[in-house]
């Protein structure tokens, strides 16, 4: 396994052992990189672990929704693209060596780990009505009235730099278009108020080179994510109150989207001159850094 970054500020502690006093709400989806994280996060605390999606009765709506800001194309660009990371992942274990086993980790799985599915947001809130903390590894469609009421700190993963850019593969992107050196995954904090976006902290990934991929970038992240977030979860658990924010910054922030088939074959093949139209969303947001 590689080695843990140097931090990009102070807030993100030396990983330690955490006493597993605390319970800690996690919503996932069945992805290996998510079993990773919480094969780390169930050494240091107790979990309640909910798989959420989109609920089968909103289906309709975010198809038409993508329908409407992307187009048809689109929308079959990225579901060809899940089809064709599938078949990636099947021909891997056809041949008896994953993506994992080539960074060092065994491939991750949900053994060990009891795994409630959560249909909608009355589950979720039932699943975690007793937990000190809730963290979502990815960016879960909730809405407004999920967060109205809710004492418990709410946390989500994303998967790049949040001060520039939020939504899937928003790493891929910034790589895409030239970071070849470093990524990023930053800790947000959510509250009903989309808008504002609270970064917790930023964890540096800087073992990446000029020939990743996407599934490789993202599985990078999640290696240096395992090791890094239980240590900055029980800081936040331990003194909730630590962590003092510099003066609000009004910003334009990207909401990105995942690419097409054809723009991936594009860029592994020819590389990206540019953002395709549909990739990123500038959108306004309040933005809130912790004070170094």
């Amino acid at each position: 396994m590689t080695a843990p970054s140097e931090p990009l500020n102070p807030f993100i502690p030396t990983l330690r052992t955490v006493h597993a006093v605390y319970r800690i709400g996690v919503i996932v989806r069945p992805k290996k990189t998510d079993a990773l994280i919480c094969q780390s996060l169930a050494k240091h605390f107790q979990l309640e672990i909910a798989q959420y999606g989109v609920p089968h009765a909103d289906w309709f709506h975010w198809i038409i929704k993508r329908l409407r800001n992307a187009g048809l194309l689109a929308l079959i660009g990225h579901l060809s693209l899940s089809l064709y990371i599938k078949l990636e992942q099947a021909s891997e274990r056809f041949l008896g060596k994953t993506i994992w086993e080539k960074y060092g980790v065994p491939t991750p799985g949900w053994t060990g780990l009891l795994k409630n599915t959560c249909h909608n947001e009355q589950d979720l809130k039932n699943q975690f009505k007793d937990v000190d903390l809730i963290i979502a590894l990815d960016a879960f469609r909730l809405p407004q009235s999920f967060f109205r009421g809710l004492n418990t700190p709410f946390f989500e993963v994303a998967w790049g730099d949040a001060t520039k850019f939020l939504g899937d593969s928003s790493a891929f992107w910034e790589y895409a278009m030239g970071k070849k050196k470093d990524s990023t995954v930053s800790i947000i904090k959510r509250t009903a108020y989309f808008q504002k976006i609270s970064i917790l902290t930023q964890i540096p990934v800087n073992n990446i080179t000029d020939h990743e991929t996407l599934r490789s970038l993202k599985v990078k992240q999640a290696i240096e994510l395992s090791l890094r977030l239980p240590a900055v979860l029980d800081t936040a658990l331990q003194n909730p109150h630590s962590i003092d924010y510099a003066v609000e910054l009004k910003k334009i922030i990207n909401q990105c989207y995942a690419p097409t088939l054809w723009t991936y074959v594009k860029f592994k093949y020819f590389g990206l001159d540019s953002l395709p139209w549909y990739a990123c969303r500038p959108k306004d947001a309040i933005l809130k850094m912790p004070i170094n």
